[in-house]
């Protein structure tokens, strides 16, 4: 939980809050001394005073100012010809020769486009645009000033996004190889989205990543569907003949997708394109496929868990009532509890790694709270003891091929080595509750990995690190001796 402002810092803040907002309503109501035509630059050091609202009545100073959003009609085309948001002139100098806030040159094209990228890369900063007090700052430090509204900055963001846009279909003319990765989900709204995007080298030798595209997707998601939304989002940015890879997810509706892509390429023709290294599965996905079999015997220990975290955490007395139990056991308060995603299974390690430390906490929090109903039992937590280590490996592998700033197809075989060492000597255990979770995992992992990948392999041998030799140690484990050397 967060750390709860005591009762001396609130009370400075409210101090300071009612210091400030006396000094802004003062600023407000101050006589003017600088709205007469001859009125003179103000000396270096010397405060501007603003105009009050009976001389400025349509000033966004006034305090009963209201922004129209008819005002800044959105079909309204912005061109030069239209009135600047900030009047250019040549300013006024000080002593010193600095230009004064109402003057200097700014240019109102180039503001308008600042604050078009600000808003694109802080969307929360829209709302801020409209504030009053914002408008009053702004007007402080520069008496040409004027409000610019969100529908006048929307048209902006979209402007960055188009020059943007265009910039990256420029550097893709460059680029002689494309992979792409493709992700499907539905929101809380119901609504489905596809994500594309796009893995490639630059000319400077440096990774680059860019989204293509963001777009709803209408049912059905059928594979030809997808297939479809892929090829016209490639034919927008005219890289349809640079394309070597697609990584997927393991759904079916995707392996058709890819199926039909793939055959649209090799009719294309396009030189360079292999189709047997074409449709790429998602490992780190895989990966969360094999665990998600494998812990099903945990099911009723995760679910007592995960009952246990939103009960302490939904009110804050028995959260405090909890802490108290584990001072009063002499236990070391390190990180908090934290509640997972079920289908991420790497979140429910996280849970896992942060409940444990708490396991004697738990019991003694049952004995002193009658309503707590979802204590694990021993036996649960001695099952999850067995399979740490295992699961260690699997958090390992997927923490490592969920990066993005980094490439993470030389590291594969590596990684998925330990991954399978630990499965095989589960599976020879004579635990039967061990044996029987490695066995399930085993045949998952080789539904998808039966057969050695060509790609990972070559990466492998590029990376000094590792070479032929690791390569051929790695075939031998995994599928054994005679047909690791058959490989």
């Amino acid at each position: 939980m967060g750390r709860q402002p005591s009762l001396e810092s609130r009370a400075t803040t409210k101090k300071r809050w009612d210091r400030s907002a006396s000094l802004a309503s003062a600023s407000v109501s101050a006589p003017s001394r600088t709205t007469s035509a001859k009125a003179k630059p103000p000396r270096s050091g010397e405060l501007v005073v603003l105009p009050t609202p009976a001389e400025a009545p349509t000033s966004p100073l006034h305090p009963e100012y209201e922004y129209e959003e008819d005002e800044y009609d959105m079909n309204d085309e912005m061109s030069e010809s239209l009135p600047s948001h900030v009047s250019v002139d040549s300013g006024s100098k000080d002593e010193d020769g600095s230009v004064d806030g109402g003057g200097g040159s700014p240019k109102p094209k180039r503001c308008k486009r600042k604050k078009g990228v600000q808003v694109s890369s802080k969307p929360k900063a829209k709302r801020g645009r409209e504030h009053k007090w914002f408008n009053i700052l702004m007007k402080h430090m520069n008496q040409k000033y004027k409000f610019i509204g969100r529908k006048t900055i929307r048209k902006e963001c979209i402007k960055v996004y188009e020059s943007e846009k265009e910039l990256l279909k420029k550097s893709l003319r460059n680029v002689e190889h494309i992979s792409l990765t493709c992700d499907l989900w539905t929101s809380n709204q119901t609504l489905s989205y596809m994500a594309l995007v796009a893995h490639y080298i630059d000319v400077d030798w440096v990774m680059q990543c860019h989204v293509l595209n963001f777009v709803e997707l209408d049912p059905p998601h059928s594979g030809v569907i997808i297939a479809q939304a892929v090829m016209e989002c490639l034919a927008e940015w005219k890289i349809e003949d640079k394309v070597i890879s697609l990584t997927l997810d393991n759904a079916s509706s995707n392996d058709v997708a890819a199926k039909n892509l793939m055959a649209k390429f090799v009719a294309r023709k396009v030189p360079g394109f292999l189709p047997h290294h074409f449709h790429v599965r998602c490992c780190a996905h895989i990966v969360n496929l094999v665990v998600q079999d494998g812990l099903q015997p945990l099911l009723p220990f995760i679910n007592q868990l995960r009952e246990t975290v939103k009960y302490l955490k939904k009110s804050t007395s028995r959260m405090y009532k909890f802490v108290e139990v584990c001072k009063t056991l002499n236990m070391k308060m390190g990180a908090g509890l934290c509640l997972d995603v079920s289908t991420r299974w790497s979140s429910t390690y996280k849970m896992f790694d942060a409940c444990t430390p708490y396991r004697a906490a738990f019991h003694e929090y049952g004995d002193n709270d009658l309503n707590y109903k979802w204590e694990p039992s021993h036996t649960d937590w001695n099952m999850y003891a067995k399979v740490q280590p295992i699961l260690a490996e699997f958090a390992e592998i997927t923490k490592v091929l969920s990066g993005s700033l980094y490439p993470t197809a030389n590291i594969f075989y590596p990684y998925i080595i330990n991954v399978k060492m630990e499965l095989v000597k589960a599976s020879k255990s004579p635990d039967e509750f061990l044996s029987a979770m490695a066995d399930a995992m085993l045949d998952k992992f080789d539904k998808y990995w039966e057969e050695k990948n060509n790609v990972m392999a070559l990466a492998t041998i590029l990376d000094p690190r590792w070479k032929m030799r690791f390569v051929a140690f790695c075939f031998e484990e995994i599928y054994g001796e005679n047909k690791g050397k058959n490989k």
